[in-house]
């Protein structure tokens, strides 16, 4: 991994610049990808396409806002938090299938960083995260058949086990390892279990 100069993120309410983290060069050795389609590439950090202005507090689409070459090396990635992910899903619009899936996306990935960083959601943040992914699952996005095993796998992941077995039972996977991972899937939901889990483990791939 080899960063370079900072991009400088402008924030369409205050002005403020943020710095954000970009990359001259970079790998996937050692990532590991999850069952909600997270990859965690410790060689290939990539910023969010959802960021929060540290000046304000208000959230926006990186792709959205001017971008200036920076000098600093440094920079950050801005990958929400849970509690930041609900105040961004609230405050950004939906007005596009495009936008509607990335805020659904990154809400889904902010909730299971709870799990992947070894701790329990509350009771409440949980009811907050199947409240909202109910919802978008009804959005018409969630019927194109490439998107048939994240379906699956938010369904499972909000306790809604027998919704995410049928749609599974139904679906003829185009390869190897979507089988794999509908069977995955599967025997997770037919377990009760809701936790996000991991499909390519990096740390053991060498």
């Amino acid at each position: 991994m080899q960063p370079t100069e900072c991009l400088l993120a402008k924030c369409p309410h205050c002005k403020h610049k943020k710095k954000i983290m970009q990359l001259m060069s970079g790998n996937t050795f050692g990532a590991t990808l999850w069952s909600d389609s997270k990859q965690v590439a410790p060689m290939l950090p990539t910023p969010s396409p959802i960021q929060k202005c540290p000046n304000c507090g208000h959230f926006y689409e990186l792709r959205k806002v001017k971008l200036k070459q920076g000098s600093d090396l440094w920079g950050e990635t801005g990958w929400l938090q849970f509690d930041d992910a609900i105040d961004a899903y609230n405050e950004l619009p939906r007005e596009t299938p495009q936008e509607r899936e990335q805020l659904t996306i990154i809400f889904a990935w902010a909730f299971n960083d709870i799990y992947r960083f070894d701790h329990t959601p509350t009771p409440e943040q949980f009811d907050t995260f199947k409240r909202v992914i109910s919802e978008c699952l009804q959005l018409p996005i969630f019927t194109a058949p490439d998107q048939t095993l994240i379906k699956a796998e938010l369904y499972r992941e909000i306790g809604m086990f027998d919704k995410c077995i049928s749609i599974l039972n139904d679906y003829n996977p185009g390869n190897e390892f979507e089988l794999d991972i509908k069977n995955k899937i599967i025997e997770k939901a037919e377990a009760n279990d809701t936790k996000v889990f991991k499909l390519i483990d990096g740390r053991n791939r060498f």
